[in-house]
């Protein structure tokens, strides 16, 4: 299902997602971890590929900064209550 539009601004959620990560020094892949990562923002679009949420809304109801998440990295997203 896509979403998006004025009225999914509204929405704040807190999405938990595994990072990527590429390490070019000699450490076995052992040492290696992709970290666990906890973004906060207004949901400005969601797909079957991608989420993605803006961290800043102006008064138009405008996002910006856009973090663009593949859904195969997402653990949850849950909407949250306003703050």
């Amino acid at each position: 299902m896509v979403w998006s539009g004025t009225k999914m601004r509204t929405k704040i959620v807190r999405v938990v997602w595994q990072d990527i990560i590429q390490d070019s020094s000699w450490d076995s892949h052992d040492k290696i971890a992709c970290p666990k990562i906890e973004s906060i923002g207004w949901l400005a679009f969601e797909d079957d590929s991608f989420l993605k949420i803006g961290s800043t809304k102006d008064e138009n109801n405008q996002l910006s900064a856009i973090l663009s998440i593949p859904k195969g990295c997402v653990l949850s997203c849950k909407k949250i209550s306003p703050i």
